[in-house]
This record gives C-alpha cells, sequence and structure tokens, in this order.
C-alpha cells in the first residue's frame, strides 16, 4: 500500500546492535511493514488485523462493508487474505460457478472494491 513519502529518519548504534528509526506523523496514520499493517496511536504503533486494514481503505474510497451483499462480502473476505488471485480461484475458494464469480468482480470493480490487473487467463484481483 503505497501513501506517499514518508518522513523518516534512520540511525544505527553499534554499542547496542539496535536500529533506530523515526517515523514522523504524516496524513496517513497507516504504514505496511513485512505484510503486516500497523497504525500510530498517540506515541505507540499497534498491529491491526486484516478486517481493521480493509475497513480503512474502504472508509477512504467512502464506502464500506455494510453497503455490500453476501457474496460480494465474501469475495472481498477471500481477496483480504491475499494479495490477489484469479477468477478461478476465487470461483472455487467461495463456490461459485465462473459466471457468477466474473459478474460479482465486475461489480465490485465498478463499486471500487476491487482492482483488477492483467488480460486474459492473467487477470488478478486484489483489493
Amino acid at each position: 500500500m503505497k501513501s506517499g513519502s514518508v518522513k523518516q529518519n534512520k540511525s544505527l548504534d553499534y554499542n547496542n546492535k539496535t536500529i533506530i528509526l523515526l517515523v514522523y506523523e504524516g496524513l496517513y496514520k497507516l504504514y505496511m511493514y513485512k505484510s503486516k499493517a500497523y497504525k500510530r496511536n498517540d506515541s505507540s504503533t499497534i498491529e491491526m488485523d486484516i478486517l481493521e486494514l480493509h475497513r480503512i481503505i474502504l472508509e477512504g474510497k467512502n464506502l464500506s462493508f455494510e453497503q455490500l451483499d453476501v457474496d460480494e462480502e465474501q469475495i472481498i473476505n477471500y481477496l483480504s487474505d491475499c494479495i490477489h488471485a484469479s477468477s478461478s480461484n476465487i470461483a472455487k475458494s467461495c463456490g461459485y460457478t465462473k459466471d457468477k464469480t466474473l459478474r460479482l468482480l465486475k461489480l465490485l470493480q465498478s463499486k471500487g472494491y476491487v482492482k483488477m490487473s492483467g488480460n486474459g487467463k492473467a487477470t488478478k484481483y486484489s483489493i
């Protein structure tokens, strides 16, 4: 997740064998590190669960989980657990036909919940 440039200051403490990383407050209060999401809370950092991360992402798009029907939410939940997936993987995991999955993915894409990349058999979907 890219959130623009981050003001930071790095230094090494060779005596204590530590790396000191100061990240200054910016417009975005969350960040990703090693595939985990974190948010700042006053002077501490808290790891976020995947559901909270996706709620914040949707909120930034003026969307919410409450606007989804059950089938759409199942696809979003599946995509929450992976970086990207093919429509056939989504269909198999959710128990939908290929046609239903493609229809739901197109609808979710038009609503701004899902992004599509690639063409043909290389097409992948992500949040």
